[in-house]
């Protein structure tokens, strides 16, 4: 049977930004200390890896918007977003809230917002 050899959380990413809801982080800052401290690491031998992504995920507020990768830092550029989105319960409780949650994160994720360059 196969087990993790590590297991991160936003601790050991070293994230000081906000918490955004059921994600204690973005999805963008995920992805900018996994490259940082595993996948980039020159030399290192192919990795299996398990890296779940929840910014994508209901209710979809407050979101997270991109940023400039080289601007990811220490996740506090992320200071000020939660206070500008909608929060979790009026989105949940509005229908068309839910539907435009969910168009405002696919059309992130389909602009490569999240993707690493």
């Amino acid at each position: 049977m196969y087990d993790f050899d590590r297991v991160y959380d936003s601790r050991q990413m070293g994230y000081r930004g906000p918490n955004f809801g059921w994600a204690p982080m973005p999805d963008q800052y995920a992805l900018s200390s996994y490259r940082r401290t595993e996948s980039g690491v020159v030399g290192r031998p192919p990795l299996m890896t398990v890296l779940p992504l929840v910014s994508s995920h209901g209710p979809w507020a407050p979101l997270p918007r991109p940023v400039g990768w080289g601007d990811v830092g220490d996740g506090s550029v992320f200071e000020s977003m939660p206070a500008q989105g909608e929060r979790p319960d009026d989105v949940l409780a509005d229908p068309g809230k839910i539907r435009a949650a969910y168009a405002d994160v696919a059309r992130t994720a389909a602009s490569g917002g999240w993707v690493p360059s």
